[in-house]
């Protein structure tokens, strides 16, 4: 498929249809003098830039006109890319200069000759990425059945994946009910702490400070009060 012999083919059939309304808003002549101003930027471009910001536009309304500043610019791509690229190459830059023509800022002069090198480096660049890198190979993530983590255990202790990471969930929404207890007035800061520090402490440090006679009875106090939640949430399998 050749785009520009279609693009061709499409402004031939522009210029045998009656003159548009929206023609008048570029020139008072026809298609052929749109053109002639767009390719003729030299010496002064100043026509031909006033000229395609026109027409760009009037594209989103007007798709015809879109159609006219591709055909103007279409020789002086083809000329910049010369005779070694594919005719793939060809048609992508003829794609890439639609919609660098919708996109970019049409500030500043010499838009044509500019507008032509975006769009050459823009498909050029993304030539090199494709050449480089590859094409990217779509994957899609399957979910694993539960018994899989049965077979991945932690080499420190011999535990299982999935057993670590339920207990590290009921540790975490223990911890949140007790901070709402507290939040609530159920339970006190001291209280918890003296309870953290005595009979949670002491199972992981043996050599751990002994507690006063105080702390050990508000340890054994809170014990009862934090039964349901222990129940709850750490034995609820």
């Amino acid at each position: 498929m050749n785009l520009y012999r279609q693009l061709d083919t499409a402004y031939q059939h522009l210029v045998a249809r009656p003159r548009p309304t929206w023609l008048a808003t570029v020139t008072t002549g026809g298609y052929a003098d749109v053109v002639a101003m767009i390719r003729d930027a030299q010496p002064d471009p100043t026509a031909s830039d006033a000229t395609l910001r026109t027409l760009v536009d009037l594209a989103p309304r007007r798709p015809d006109a879109l159609t006219v500043t591709l055909h103007a610019l279409a020789p002086r791509l083809r000329a910049r890319l010369g005779r070694s690229v594919t005719d793939d190459y060809r048609g992508d830059v003829l794609t890439d200069l639609a919609f660098v023509l919708l996109d970019s800022s049409l500030d500043g002069s010499r838009l044509a000759a500019r507008l032509v090198n975006r769009v050459h480096n823009r498909t050029h660049k993304a030539a090199r990425s494709v050449h480089s890198r590859g094409v990217v190979n779509i994957t899609t993530i399957a979910p694993l059945d539960p018994a899989h983590f049965a077979y991945h255990h932690d080499p420190t202790n011999g535990e299982d994946v999935a057993t670590i990471a339920a207990g590290r969930a009921d540790l975490a929404r223990f911890h949140s009910a007790v901070r709402a207890a507290i939040e609530d007035g159920e339970l006190t800061e001291d209280a918890w702490a003296a309870y953290r520090n005595h009979r949670l402490a002491r199972v992981l440090d043996p050599d751990a400070r002994l507690c006063t006679s105080h702390e050990r009875t508000t340890a054994s106090r809170t014990a009862r009060k934090l039964a349901p939640l222990v129940e709850s949430y750490l034995h609820a399998a």
